[in-house]
């Protein structure tokens, strides 16, 4: 079911009646005790997926005043969960791979060039304790930079280069945060792998951030184009990255440091 994240959430109710119950929730766990592993124990004896996950994510987060609104913020700190049947919710240096026996996890990230892929894909999966690759990155250690291979073989060698080093990265055997190029997900058969390996988040960045992200960057797919023609293929491409999308996460603030927080326990929830 492809959820929206919005606000500090990041959790979408599937139905009215777990949307009315979450008020209760979050009362419970901001409560005078912030921690309470009790809540969770309650709920997952409900075994309801949705405010387990609501509940989880509360546990890993504070609250502070901000200066300039009266409004709670979420905070991610590191937690005293030290009751034994939960310490699997801790992130660890060394990955989750194994945990409870599941299969590890891959989240990957889409999204418009310079829409902060990277950025926060990087500091989400260093809080989580997660591996992070970015496969732009993979790309240029074994064949130069896409910059270097589009003005050397152009933009179809490039697209196979990415495929087969897509398919490499998917077969991750910890949990993994995956940053993707912005065209990745155009080519039929990396989304046909990416739906079969990863969960797919598309980082919806307003335009307006985009454009005073990409200054002087060599990104080939915007060289000699005017800013008119780069809003022209952000609009052409949202539709696209709307529709594989598992989980859209609009991102529409310069608060990087909000940002990382949110997109961290919205990648912890799944």
């Amino acid at each position: 079911m492809k959820m929206l994240a919005l606000g500090t959430l990041g959790i979408a109710p599937q139905t009215d009646s777990q949307a009315s119950l979450l008020p209760k929730i979050v009362e419970s766990i901001l409560g005078p005790s912030l921690y309470q592993p009790r809540v969770v124990r309650v709920l997952e004896a409900i075994s309801h997926p949705c405010l387990i996950a609501q509940a989880k994510k509360l546990l890993y987060m504070g609250t502070t005043k901000s200066a300039s609104a009266d409004r709670r913020r979420p905070v991610l700190c590191k937690t005293e969960l030290k009751n034994e049947n939960y310490t699997h919710l801790q992130s660890t240096k060394a990955g989750r791979r194994g945990v409870r026996g599941r299969a590890p996890v891959i989240v990957a990230l889409t999204g418009f060039m310079a829409s902060g892929k990277t950025t926060f894909g990087r500091a989400a999966a260093e809080r989580l304790g997660w591996d992070f690759v970015d496969l732009d990155e993979v790309i240029t250690a074994r064949y130069g930079t896409p910059a270097e291979i589009f003005a050397a073989h152009g933009e179809a060698r490039f697209r196979e280069i990415e495929m087969q080093l897509l398919e490499e990265t998917l077969q991750a055997d910890r949990d993994t945060v995956l940053s993707l190029g912005g065209g990745t997900i155009l080519r039929d058969e990396n989304l046909a792998l990416l739906k079969q390996h990863a969960r797919l988040i598309w980082l919806d960045t307003d335009f307006a951030i985009i454009i005073s992200e990409i200054g002087n960057a060599d990104r080939p797919v915007v060289r000699g184009r005017s800013i008119a023609q780069i809003r022209a293929l952000y609009d052409e491409r949202r539709p696209r990255y709307a529709a594989a999308a598992d989980i859209i996460f609009p991102i529409n603030t310069t608060d990087y440091e909000q940002v990382i927080a949110d997109l961290t326990a919205t990648i912890q929830s799944l």
